[in-house]
């Protein structure tokens, strides 16, 4: 896979969220206006909860994928991106992710010991 190609996805996933988060917004207002039920909502965020995850992962991955190699320019990088790295979710994160598939290996050979 090429980075065109890496791009490419990232941009559709990101479309496909930002389509979810007006769907969001209207399923919030119809809650508001008593249209919804608090369990409708509740079914929709189960529903677009997968979408946020591979939005939130693709994020990082990109903000890796632009990650200058040289050490000394990082710093600068990290100050540019500040806004995302405080938006961002950090279970999302290549060590969220990884933290994650850790604990979930140790579970696993935890439950046949």
């Amino acid at each position: 896979m090429a980075v065109k190609d890496i791009l490419e996805y990232y941009n559709t996933v990101k479309n496909q969220y930002d389509e979810m988060m007006l769907e969001l917004k209207d399923w919030e207002k119809e809650l508001q206006d008593g249209l919804l039920s608090p369990e409708d909502m509740e079914k929709f965020q189960n529903t677009v909860a997968p979408i946020k995850n591979n939005y939130e992962t693709l994020k990082w991955i990109m903000f890796l994928l632009n990650k200058p190699v040289r050490k000394s320019k990082y710093a600068g990088y990290v100050n540019r991106n500040k806004k995302f790295l405080e938006q961002a979710d950090k279970a999302r994160s290549m060590e969220g992710v990884i933290g994650e598939n850790n604990k979930q290996l140790e579970i696993l050979k935890n439950i046949f010991k």
